[in-house]
């Protein structure tokens, strides 16, 4: 597939962005093949962003995703992060509901359009 913009713009907007490091990625590796990754958005010196959490198709549902926002919890707390926020698809009940175990609670809807 083509990405939208270039590898180091899409590398500018994600890894080197405001808020965000190198050191507050995680990626979850089956063998030497990357199969979910999730990122921290710094806020605040006291709160952060799970900003995105992916799992590729064929491992879903084995507690990747819960376990990739457990370790960026544990990381931020450790780091001083004492508010979390994330955000969900609306339809994405699987996430949403791994949101919820983990003790997330639903906000403000965010609608986004483009043109």
């Amino acid at each position: 597939e083509s990405l939208d913009r270039s590898f180091p713009a899409w590398q500018g907007k994600i890894l080197d962005a405001p808020g965000v490091s190198r050191e507050t990625h995680w990626v979850a590796l089956d063998g030497d093949r990357p199969v979910g990754m999730t990122f921290l958005k710094r806020l605040s010196e006291d709160a952060a962003e799970n900003d995105y959490t992916g799992v590729a198709s064929t491992h879903r549902g084995q507690g990747i995703a819960r376990a990739l926002k457990r370790r960026a919890i544990a990381w931020a707390r450790q780091h001083g992060v004492s508010w979390f926020y994330t955000s969900s698809e609306i339809g994405n009940a699987r996430m949403i509901a791994i949101n919820t175990r983990l003790g997330y609670q639903p906000g403000v809807r965010r609608l986004e359009v483009a043109r």
